[in-house]
């Protein structure tokens, strides 16, 4: 899908119809895969703009300098030759006026980003990196990490931006949108705009048994340094999938075992790895439960004991715990920004990570 996306934004150089999504819990490799993608779009001589958004911050006030910073970087435009004024951007900040950059009084609300003045500027860049590319002429790609971050004003000022550059079949510039998120974000963004309708969302989700033998043994081999079958197999099967355990099983057996190139793996070396990764993953989600708060552990109790490691309808939930789903919103929101929760589909609850609710259930015991 995203090279299909470049392919697209290259061959016509208008804007691509709509923006992709990775989406999936935390620790399952989205940003990894995003930077992936970014890696790519500069080889096919895009100009990535990289922002990473956060809870309570604008991405508007480092969208202009870090969009100047990518031009200059890439060779785009010469250092401090792409002036804000150049863009043409009018923001009114109280009684303070300045064109394209967020200069405002210390006690004043955010700047007034509109949906007109975040299209001109990203249009200006896209067009700029397009035209002026020293040779480059990809255009412009944008990604957005952390994208459930973004505030709801700003995501829909955003996508709404998106939207009127993707429609503008004639004279959008070579630009295209690339972001990822929690899975909360599908919801978020389609109420944001229609852009968020027209958006393909791609699920990063946990691999299978082959997929992770796969992903333990690759970087190994990088490394002249192989693994038996049934090492292999032994370290594949307790990572549930979960690319950071997935990560972590390999780096302990390779920490244990310090191999020397052309060294195989065994069944020892294996069992010594999933002792030690088993040891750190217990000490994690001891730190979590120990963590939360008498409301929150009474909910992580409850999830475990009704759905283990699948997900739970709200409704439900709120049920066993005698409470209306309102009476546990903040708890619910209070462990989502904790990443001990997730809300994969709309109403529905699980625990980021795999076997989280077992050792809850032991706990309990």
């Amino acid at each position: 899908m995203f090279q299909q996306t470049l392919a697209e934004v290259e061959f016509s150089r208008h804007a691509a119809q709509g923006g992709v999504v990775l989406y999936g819990v935390r620790g399952v490799g989205k940003t990894s895969t995003l930077r992936a993608v970014e890696d790519v779009a500069v080889e096919t001589g895009f100009v990535p703009v990289w922002i990473s958004a956060a809870k309570n911050e604008s991405i508007f006030d480092s969208l202009m300098p870090t969009i100047r910073t990518s031009l200059e970087n890439y060779g785009v435009v010469p250092r401090g030759k792409w002036t804000p004024e150049e863009v043409g951007i009018e923001l009114n900040f109280g009684i303070v006026k300045a064109k394209g950059v967020s200069r405002r009084k210390h006690d004043s609300a955010p700047g007034p980003w509109s949906v007109g003045s975040v299209e001109r500027l990203i249009r200006e860049a896209a067009r700029t990196a397009g035209e002026h590319g020293g040779g480059r002429g990809g255009g412009l790609i944008l990604f957005v990490d952390e994208l459930h971050a973004v505030r709801d004003n700003e995501l829909a000022i955003l996508s709404n931006a998106l939207q009127n550059i993707a429609h503008d079949r004639r004279h959008s510039p070579p630009f295209a949108f690339f972001a990822a998120g929690l899975p909360s974000i599908r919801g978020l963004a389609t109420r944001a705009a229609t852009f968020g309708e027209r958006t393909e969302f791609i699920k990063i989700a946990n691999l299978d048994n082959a997929a992770a033998a796969k992903a333990i043994a690759e970087p190994a081999r990088s490394g002249g340094v192989g693994y038996d079958d049934d090492a292999l197999a032994r370290l594949a099967d307790p990572t549930f999938g979960y690319p950071y355990f997935v990560q972590l099983f390999g780096f302990h057996t390779w920490k244990a075992a310090n191999p020397a190139p052309g060294y195989n793996f065994t069944v020892a070396d294996a069992d010594m790895g999933v002792e030690n990764a088993l040891a750190d993953i217990r000490n994690l989600f001891t730190a979590r439960l120990t963590s939360a708060t008498k409301a929150e552990r009474r909910f992580i109790e409850a999830l475990a004991a009704i759905g283990g490691d699948d997900p739970v309808k709200r409704a439900d939930l709120a049920a066993a715990l005698g409470k209306t789903t309102h009476a546990i919103s903040g708890t619910r929101a209070r462990l989502i920004d904790k990443a001990v929760i997730t809300e994969e589909e709309v109403g529905y609850l699980r625990f980021t990570l795999p076997g989280f609710a077992a050792f809850v259930s032991e706990a309990i015991e």
